[in-house]
């Protein structure tokens, strides 16, 4: 136990006033208030609010940590209640094990975090279990216009970390950040089917989060997030909700394990360099009502994950100067349009492109191919200004589309299997020509053939526009870091 060696003489505050403040240390015997006054406070062992009491810092107030020491709320609560012009400052002479603050067993609701500055190394804040307690800790923590920063610079991207810890069996409790801005920390919620972590109004810059509960997962609302990496890591499903957010130089990564999937939820945002990289055994993707660009996906999902479903969705969305590389994926691309810095668009069985358009950016050279697929339907959509339009190995239907402007072929058909092709439009309505531009059966008697009856006379029209969300303020704010 944390507090056996001073167990004798720390059953009270252990205060003793300075010419250069306070020293405290040991578990509270009543209510206490932190003053500037007397501030800074030097924790020189643990410091204990039990149930029933309250840790009150008020607004100037300076707290370093001289060793690795915590303030531990186990039942009762914190007031942390800076103001915009005195924050309270948390500071650390070095890393250790324990956070600055942890709660355990207790009300988070009945606390309160706010206009506080936490530099690292020693990591911020923490929620974690209550070993063999049969009370954990339930409600929302709020922390709101507060700073994380690592001025140390020990570790890279590693400073004033922020932890929700939870066990895997509980879901009573949740972390709201609002309003703060963290810089070269770490943001990452711990392991199993834990509780949320929202973060609302925030900037997120030089750092890494790091998701690995699966219950509600990290959420982030109306936020900016700038030189940072997310990771959904592996052994339980991961989940993480971007919305509203404006995204620069930012890395995805899956890092799933063998038996679990993942969740990256992106809609009503802006995503401008970077990339998004699935796990092996697969990172489900959902991109809604958003504008990518530049940014790079590739889904690593394996052989044999035909059975997980593992899928990838672009919808009512503009993706412009990337690529997307999604073998063993099931892709849904609807109502989007898409430009390709890099080819071909690689997407796996049972995938659906309706009403998109896919072409290549003008900043490449007409050798690419479009798209490469086994099993698809292609139906109400455009695929155009390829070397080749579409290249496949499966059976495939393409209905009332415009595949067309493909230099060499609109449509490669490299397995033995006939590719139903009806009522599209091909660029002209000359049949040599049409003809012309298939590879098909009777290019090799090896593959089948594409059937094209009932093409369109003229350039089919279709609703392949998006919805991307005006983010507004964030949009400019964004523009501070591009």
């Amino acid at each position: 136990m944390m507090f056996v060696s001073c167990a004798i003489i720390a059953l009270f505050l252990l205060a003793h006033t300075t010419h250069s403040g306070v020293t405290v240390g040991g578990t509270l015997r009543k209510s206490t208030v932190w003053n500037e006054a007397e501030s800074p406070y030097y924790v020189v062992s643990d410091v204990g609010v039990p149930p029933n009491l309250t840790l009150t810092i008020e607004a100037g107030v300076q707290i370093i940590f001289d060793n690795d020491f915590e303030i531990l709320i186990k039942g009762g609560s914190l007031k942390v209640l800076g103001t915009a012009k005195q924050f309270v400052r948390f500071s650390s002479v070095s890393a250790g094990k324990k956070w600055m603050v942890t709660f355990k067993a207790s009300n988070l609701s009945q606390s309160i975090i706010t206009s506080a500055q936490f530099s690292g190394p020693k990591p911020a804040v923490q929620s974690a279990n209550a070993e063999n307690n049969p009370i954990q800790n339930q409600g929302e923590l709020l922390l709101q216009f507060c700073v994380f920063v690592n001025g140390s610079e020990i570790t890279s991207n590693g400073g004033s970390g922020i932890i929700f810890n939870e066990t895997y069996f509980l879901s009573k409790s949740s972390l709201v950040l609002r309003n703060v801005f963290i810089n070269d920390s770490k943001l990452t919620n711990g392991y199993g089917s834990m509780e949320p972590i929202y973060l609302v109004n925030s900037y997120i810059v030089n750092s890494s989060i790091r998701a690995t509960a699966s219950k509600y997962g990290i959420h982030l609302n109306s936020c900016v997030v700038y030189n940072t990496s997310i990771e959904l890591f592996y052994g339980y499903p991961s989940t993480v909700h971007i919305d509203n957010s404006t995204l620069n130089n930012v890395y995805v990564k899956g890092n799933a394990g063998q038996t679990s999937t993942m969740l990256l939820s992106i809609s009503r945002s802006t995503f401008q360099n970077g990339s998004i990289t699935g796990g092996f055994h697969g990172t489900n993707i959902q991109l809604d009502d958003s504008r990518l660009i530049y940014v790079n996906v590739l889904g690593v999902a394996g052989d044999d994950d035909s059975y997980r479903q593992t899928y990838f969705a672009l919808r009512h969305s503009t993706f412009d100067n990337g690529s997307l590389v999604l073998r063993n994926y099931k892709v849904d691309l609807i109502s989007s349009n898409i430009s390709l810095a890099q080819s071909p668009l690689v997407i796996g069985t049972n995938s659906i492109i309706q009403c998109s358009s896919i072409t290549r950016t003008t900043e490449t050279n007409e050798n690419m191919i479009g798209i490469e697929a086994n099993s698809i339907i292609i139906k109400e959509s455009s695929i155009y200004n390829f070397r080749i339009g579409i290249r496949l190995f499966k059976t495939c239907t393409i209905l009332s589309s415009n595949i067309y402007n493909n230099l060499l072929y609109n449509i490669e058909n490299q397995g033995p299997y006939t590719i139903q092709a009806k009522e599209n439009w091909w660029g002209t309505t000359n049949e040599t020509e049409i003809d012309n531009k298939i590879y098909d059966y009777y290019d090799n008697l090896n593959f089948g053939q594409v059937v094209y009856s009932n093409y369109s006379m003229i350039l089919l029209e279709h609703n392949n526009g998006n919805s991307v969300a005006d983010l507004g303020f964030w949009k400019r704010v964004a523009l501070f870091y591009m």
